[in-house]
């Protein structure tokens, strides 16, 4: 998808300490709070001086410094940071973020409803395609992957936020090549894009599909 227009958020990765026995505190007796962190959202800790540099993915980053700087004010207040702290403030942290992902929508105006995600992993899965420009995703049929992919495209071209959605797919022949297939292009190409082409025709109307492929705004 040709995008000019997405602002994307930038998270900072890197804590500092004033305080040289917060920092202390909140690493933990030979750094074990931060490998529980590490091990509960998957992210790499590497404490260094009076900082601390947390490296993985954006939600997972995010994720684990809500847990610093719960920690953090747990240390002003004078309240005793232990690893068992450490682990339920990041257990109710992934249970939040779990809630948050099943809860996200696509908006599409056009419908005048919200695609709601059925499971965390497609939650996962759109929160990757807001936040990233490259995406691959794996997994059986009926999982969503097609579907979802082609709904937030199109809420991005119902919001102006891209130019046009260029949709693409690997062509498996099945012993001739494309060339001695019958038809135009269309033609021909059709049977390997059925299951894009289903998921716009159950999200937009003929009238709309046609206009965007008239105006170039959907390229096959």
């Amino acid at each position: 998808m040709k995008d000019k227009k997405i602002n994307k958020k930038r998270l900072d990765n890197k804590v500092k300490f004033k305080d040289y026995d917060a920092y202390i505190s909140i690493c933990g007796a030979e750094d074990k709070n931060l490998q529980a962190l590490e091990n509960k959202f998957n992210v790499s800790i590497y404490p260094k001086g009076n900082e601390l540099t947390i490296e993985g993915n954006y939600s997972n980053i995010e994720d684990t410094l809500k847990v610093i700087y719960i920690l953090k004010d747990m240390y002003i207040s004078n309240t005793e940071i232990s690893l068992e702290k450490v682990i339920n403030i990041s257990d109710n942290i992934f249970k939040e973020r779990e809630s948050s992902l099943i809860n996200m929508r696509i908006k599409l105006p056009y419908l005048g409803r919200n695609i709601e995600m059925k499971t965390i992993s497609q939650g996962e899965y759109l929160e990757k395609m807001i936040f990233n420009d490259i995406v691959f995703s794996t997994g059986a049929a009926g999982t969503g992957k097609t579907f979802l992919s082609v709904a937030y495209g199109i809420s991005l071209l119902a919001e102006n936020k891209i130019e046009r959605m260029i949709i693409t797919r690997p062509v498996v022949e099945a012993g001739e090549s494309l060339g001695y297939l019958p038809g135009d292009f269309k033609e021909k190409i059709s049977p390997y894009m059925r299951p894009v082409y289903d998921a716009l025709y159950s999200l937009l109307s003929s009238d709309i599909i046609l206009k965007y492929t008239e105006e170039n705004k959907i390229e096959v």
